[in-house]
């Protein structure tokens, strides 16, 4: 059986301050939140584009509050925070190996 959860909102804002430029923010009463800004970039160029920025948190099964930070853009989704995995560093052997690699002329018969 499915069952339905409700949450109140605490509060809650949105703030157009410019055309094409809004805010966003709130939050429930079980302590998510979020807040975000969304800009318009390069307005009137040919490299016009949106983009938003703003973070979000929650509590983990663990009591713990997790926070994220995050922008979309013309690059991307990008998002940091302590709760995001991150890669191991690559061993000194493989980098070596592969400044070398990137250090070797152009393969002629490969097509770029």
């Amino acid at each position: 059986m499915h069952k339905e959860l409700f949450y109140q909102y605490s509060s809650e804002h949105h703030s157009p301050k410019k055309i094409r430029l809004t805010g966003s923010l709130f939050s429930l009463d079980n302590g998510i939140s979020q807040n975000a800004e969304g800009r318009l970039n390069n307005k009137g160029t040919e490299q016009e584009a949106q983009s938003i920025e703003g973070s979000y948190s929650f509590t983990s099964p663990e009591g713990q509050v997790i926070t994220i930070q995050y922008i979309a853009d013309e690059g991307g989704f990008r998002a940091t925070g302590d709760a995001i995995p991150t890669p191991p560093p690559i061993p000194p052997a493989i980098a070596r190996a592969l400044d070398y690699i990137r250090s070797l002329p152009p393969d002629p018969s490969q097509k770029v």
